[in-house]
């Protein structure tokens, strides 16, 4: 950190002192970011509740970002906003999961846009994903790559970077960043999947493919966040990632060293394929499985951004990431043995 700070110390002499807002504060990166920021000046939060272990770190707002009234009492007074909140799940297939999504990522984003234009907001960072990167495979994409809306997720990332990229035009600074797959303590979704599927043995690599991805360590994801905020450069988008892609297949294989369990196997790609099909029209048919035609191409293709851009803003990464994958394991255990205790004392 020190490195970043003194490249950074004359750019960030013109806002020093200023009030940083954070919606989506308590999160997973949130959480995270927000004990970066309050160790440099003065943060607010926006959120649903206030968790105790923040509390000597920020200021906090508690509301919804439906209520516009409570968006403007959050912006008023900020010099630059931070928005992170957002539904970060890509299999939205309710009716109800949707319009929650559609609710908080896009209307919720116009919300914060309005908010901060009226109260003089001088930047707004966007925190979007890789996800609206059209079919999610390709090598070294950068920031003018095709977008296209493959998962109702990712279209609602596409409607919250257009209400951002507008209000550019009313004259506020606008950082919209694409990350890719995080990984660290209290990873959900697909790297809790990965785990699970590695700890009970179903997770597979398929044989003849070792394709190459972009994950972004969850320190990484808060020191890009920080730098950009404060940073003085051109606004626009970038691509957030660890320096350098992984092989998937080298990539399971550690997870599997840290938490003690065999390596995944290796099984013959038709049957796989097969097996993705099969998953696929029982998801269909609301039969929920590990496999399916999504996970299969997700094992199965390359997928790495370019990141040219955000080392062209003065960004220094962090070296390594072994430390934040331990983490993420050891919390991945632990919420599993607790899980099992918890359930043997239902029983009884």
């Amino acid at each position: 950190m020190a490195r970043q700070v003194a490249h950074c110390k004359a750019e960030w002499a013109n806002v020093a002192g200023e009030m940083i807002g954070v919606t989506g504060g308590t999160g997973f990166v949130g959480r995270r970011l927000i004990a970066h920021l309050a160790k440099e000046g003065a943060v607010r939060v926006m959120a649903l509740d206030t968790p105790q272990d923040l509390v000597s770190h920020a200021e906090f707002v508690i509301g919804d970002l439906a209520c516009e009234e409570t968006v403007n009492g959050f912006a008023r007074g900020c010099g630059s906003i931070i928005h992170l909140a957002g539904i970060a799940h890509s299999s939205l297939r309710t009716k109800a999961a949707k319009e929650r999504a559609y609710s908080v990522n896009v209307e919720g984003t116009r919300v914060v846009v309005r908010a901060a234009l009226r109260h003089g907001v001088r930047r707004l960072l966007f925190v979007s994903t890789a996800h609206v990167y059209a079919g999610h495979s390709g090598v070294n994409i950068d920031e003018a790559a095709p977008t296209g809306a493959t998962t109702f997720y990712g279209g609602t990332k596409l409607q919250g970077e257009e209400a951002v990229r507008e209000a550019g035009k009313s004259g506020l600074e606008v950082v919209i960043v694409r990350p890719c797959l995080i990984y660290g303590p209290g990873a959900r979704f697909n790297l809790h999947r990965m785990m699970a599927g590695i700890d009970r043995g179903y997770y597979f690599h398929i044989s003849g493919c070792n394709p190459m991805r972009s994950f972004l360590s969850l320190e990484n994801m808060v020191r890009a966040l920080r730098h950009l905020t404060h940073c003085s450069f051109s606004a626009g988008i970038y691509n957030l990632a660890d320096e350098s892609p992984y092989s998937l297949v080298a990539f399971a294989n550690e997870l599997a060293d840290r938490m003690k369990r065999p390596r995944p196997r290796t099984i013959p790609s038709a049957l796989i394929s097969a097996a993705g099909m099969i998953g696929s029209t029982l998801q269909k048919l609301g039969i929920s499985l590990p496999i399916s035609n999504e996970a299969v191409a997700k094992l199965t293709s390359h997928f790495t951004i370019s990141t040219r851009r955000l080392a062209g803003a003065g960004f220094d990464w962090e070296c390594g990431g072994g430390a934040l994958r331990q983490e993420m394991v050891d919390q991945y255990l632990d919420s599993q043995h607790s899980n099992c205790r918890q359930a043997r004392r239902t029983v009884k």
